[in-house]
């Protein structure tokens, strides 16, 4: 009974393993949510904090954003951005796409350089919902 218990262990390690995530955390969502889950909050504090200090005491608002995965060069983790569109002011008319990109901090775009970081056709769109809502809390709390 014994050698039937080890040989079926040393036939099934390889696919038991597969199934324990690197973390070492069985049953975490695929895609490396947890890496995926700070880069939002990094970058939805980022895009806050930059929206507040370019132009202080100044209202904006915002409006589609969405959590984008970019991928890199091989071997290298992809690169988070969030890309939405924003307006401030009084007036509040205009509309201009905004970019947040997580680097070895983070860069904000706006304009047109925005619209490019975020209309690149090989980036893959996160299944997120209420990041508008999340980062207008955001804005909104200061």
């Amino acid at each position: 009974m014994r050698r039937w218990t080890l040989l079926s262990l040393m036939i099934l390690a390889p696919f038991l393993a597969a199934a324990v995530p690197a973390s070492g955390q069985a049953g975490s969502p695929p895609g490396g949510s947890a890496e995926t889950e700070q880069a939002l909050s990094f970058l939805l504090a980022s895009a806050a904090d930059d929206f507040r200090q370019s132009d202080p005491g100044t209202s904006v608002r915002v409006r589609d954003v969405r959590l984008a995965r970019v991928p890199t060069t091989t071997g290298k983790p992809p690169q988070y951005q969030l890309c939405g569109e924003f307006t401030a002011g009084a007036e509040k008319h205009e509309w201009a796409k905004f970019a947040t990109v997580k680097t070895s901090g983070y860069e904000q775009w706006t304009g047109a350089a925005a619209t490019g970081l975020c209309g690149r056709e090989d980036i893959a769109w996160e299944e997120v919902s209420g990041l508008t809502e999340s980062l207008q809390r955001k804005l909104d709390a200061h």
